[in-house]
């Protein structure tokens, strides 16, 4: 089984506890990452290993144009319910 295969088999075992306990300790490092970013209409936004989507969904809340890529389609079903607009992948970052 490859690494995309195991790796995402365990970040799928518990996405909406993920999504709602684990990402959002996320939240005060993303608001400095977009404060010192020059997010705004027409930027392109990629996220590796961006889980349920809530950096891509804090960018796009900016202007800008997003996509991601997860192993986990678990994860990735939520992050597609968060941000429609989103290019989302389920790939590795290798």
């Amino acid at each position: 089984m490859s690494t995309k295969n195991n790796q995402g088999k365990w970040w799928g075992t518990a996405p909406h506890d993920c999504a709602l306990y684990l990402e959002t300790n996320f939240i005060p490092l993303y608001k400095k990452i977009i404060s010192r970013s020059d997010l705004s209409p027409g930027v392109n936004v990629l996220d590796i290993g961006g889980g349920s989507g809530l950096f891509i969904n804090m960018a796009e809340a900016k202007g800008a144009t997003t996509s991601g890529i997860d192993l986990s389609p678990e994860l990735l079903a939520i992050a597609r319910q968060r941000n429609p607009l989103a290019a989302l992948f389920n790939h590795d970052m290798e």
